[in-house]
């Protein structure tokens, strides 16, 4: 799934700051863009290195619109000079929607100017499907959150709620209808159930804090008024309301769950004990995934365990740990995925303790090539279910399918996937409708 949102984030668009009641639409120029060098200015007969070359246009986009075109160099937007892709970025930032934007392009040995107005991320759509626009907010934050209903459906209707993993990146992607993500959401609506999906702060049209200066409470607080907004619509059956965890949102699922009226909770690819013992027992995978021997996978272990416990449990920034050990330098990247704050919030959570206090139906569900989480937590979740809730957590493991729903053999096919490639494997989502179904409150 990251992979997707690498691809997409080279498509240029940004959000905006607007007073308006309604959220709006983040503005959306619609390039691919790169920088120019020697060759490119001597291929195209430039007079000097400045502006960005344009690769790609999107469809639907302001750059369409306009008529700009791959070779294009853009040149100056609404007067202002471009050096740099992030010039680019930054301007149309500035810019609402709507906004009448001037660009000056230099077209084979040519400047000419072309003029649109700005316009908006386009929406996803189907024959078959609804979907609504809406937002929440938490705190100071003005969150997206998309809604997808099926078009002929009548009265009150069961949910499922998408919580995604720990990277930030955006679940607003419509022009990737072949996204993962997108699959699975159009599959359960077709199914007869209403999806949510809440982006995280600063991504896609969220307004508020940048996704990666949120802590674990403060998103999960982002979640909870997504749940109570699926909770209180009309068409929505309350007593029939499903979360679907994957990864990180698995953590979050039992968080959000238990003064909601969840029916129940589906986690996937997820962190079932403290954080410590997850990141060390999912080391021995990670090792597994690069074909290490037993020799180096014992060093990597001891290693990879102590760096993350200086910086996790005896809270030493980075400069100290590296300082005592640079070799800590490669297992400390994942830091860099979200604030430490989060990191600290999410370990001192006991698990257990939250599984404990939901008392509806639990699904683990462990893609047999996930090599980064573990077959063992998975299975530990339903047993800690049942300790608590007897009958009511069930482990399900699922052949040919790695963290990211993708089709793999092992946990090397698992992480050749996470660089690109590989098809989705659906065996899981098919296997979680068929669940929610069978658990549906009423069910005759």
């Amino acid at each position: 799934m990251k992979r997707i949102m690498l691809s997409i984030a080279l498509i240029i668009s940004a959000l905006v700051i607007s007073r308006a009641q309604d959220l709006p639409r983040r503005p959306f120029l619609g390039v691919v863009m790169e920088s120019i060098n020697e060759e490119t200015k001597r291929r195209l007969n430039l007079p000097e290195a400045q502006g960005v070359l344009i690769r790609t246009v999107v469809p639907q986009s302001t750059a369409e619109a306009a008529g700009l075109q791959k070779d294009d160099v853009l040149l100056k937007i609404s007067g202002k000079t471009i050096n740099s892709t992030a010039e680019a970025v930054a301007l149309i930032r500035q810019s609402p929607t709507g906004t009448m934007l001037e660009f000056q392009v230099w077209r084979q040995g040519k400047r000419i100017t072309k003029r649109q107005p700005l316009k908006g991320y386009p929406m996803e759509t189907s024959a078959d499907i609804d979907y609504v626009y809406d937002e929440v907010k938490a705190g100071e934050n003005r969150l997206r959150a998309i809604l997808t209903k099926p078009k002929k459906a009548t009265g009150k209707l069961p949910a499922l709620m998408f919580l995604q993993g720990v990277p930030c990146y955006s679940l607003d992607n419509p022009l990737d209808t072949n996204g993962i993500e997108a699959q699975m959401l159009r599959y359960f609506t077709r199914q007869g159930f209403v999806t949510l999906r809440v982006e995280k702060s600063g991504m896609g049209d969220s307004q508020g804090l940048p996704c990666n200066q949120l802590d674990f409470q403060t998103e999960a607080e982002g979640y909870r008024q997504g749940l109570q907004k699926l909770k209180n619509l009309e068409y929505v059956d309350s007593d029939n309301i499903f979360l679907l965890g994957h990864s990180m949102g698995g953590v979050m699922a039992p968080i959000i769950a238990p003064t909601n009226n969840v029916r129940g909770i589906i986690v996937y690819g997820a962190i079932t004990a403290n954080f410590m013992e997850y990141y060390c027992n999912s080391r021995r995978t990670v090792t597994q995934a690069f074909e290490m021997n037993p020799e180096q996978a014992d060093d990597y272990i001891k290693l990879a365990c102590e760096c993350a416990f200086k910086l996790i449990r005896d809270k030493k920034t980075s400069g100290e740990i590296l300082s005592q050990n640079p070799a800590c330098e490669s297992h400390l990247g994942f830091q860099g995925l979200r604030t430490l704050d989060f990191w600290y919030q999410l370990d001192a959570l006991n698990l257990p303790a939250e599984w404990k206090k939901f008392e509806g139906k639990v699904l683990a569900v462990y893609g047999k090539a996930d090599f980064v989480s573990t077959r063992a937590e998975h299975q530990q979740l339903a047993e800690t279910v049942n300790y608590y809730h007897k009958g009511n957590g069930t482990f399900l493991e699922i052949e040919n399918s790695d963290h990211g729903f993708v089709t793999a053999a092992n946990f090397v096919e698992g992480r050749q996937n996470m660089n690109g490639g590989g098809n989705f494997n659906p065996t899981a989502m098919y296997k979680i409708a068929e669940w929610m179904k069978n658990n549906l409150k009423g069910k005759s």
